[in-house]
């Protein structure tokens, strides 16, 4: 139950009170995110992943950053910090509200007692300055499938 709630509150705080007008990716310089996902395993329960990348976008739709957060299941011992790279591209060319996009999280996630590898490839839309994604994550013989929000800023 606590869990449910969590998502729930964390999912009121993305809701968006601002929308600029095109896609953060079409523009170089710097951009954040911060992202909220979940999921659910039979082997840890539901989870929550909060995360923030920082990266570079070079105008034509492609960004290159990093990131790290705090992830967080029902049967774990506590939460968990990934530290990753990340890239993204934005189809900028295909809509000018939604962009579909794809990207892949690649890095290293503790427990602080066990550090493990990860690969997390993502599939989604881009509306404006949210994303809405579907992402695999691979971490050692546990495979999660997350849904997830996001906000560029």
């Amino acid at each position: 139950m606590f869990m449910k709630r969590l998502i729930f509150l964390l999912l009121i705080a993305l809701v968006p009170l601002e929308i600029s007008a095109q896609s953060r990716l079409s523009d170089k310089g710097y951009v954040g995110d911060v992202s909220l996902s979940a999921s659910f395993d039979s082997q840890i329960g539901a989870g929550v992943d909060l995360l923030t990348s920082h990266g570079y976008s070079f105008g034509n739709g492609l960004w290159l950053g990093g990131g790290t957060g705090v992830c967080m299941a029902d049967k774990s011992d506590g939460m968990m910090l990934p530290i990753y790279t990340e890239a993204r591209y934005s189809f900028l060319d295909i809509n000018d509200n939604a962009h579909p996009f794809v990207g892949c999280k690649m890095g290293y996630i503790t427990d602080f007692d066990e550090t493990i590898s990860f690969i997390s490839p993502t599939i989604g839309v881009e509306f404006k300055r949210f994303s809405y994604f579907a992402s695999y994550k691979i971490i050692s013989s546990l495979h999660t499938f997350n849904l997830g929000i996001s906000c560029s800023f």
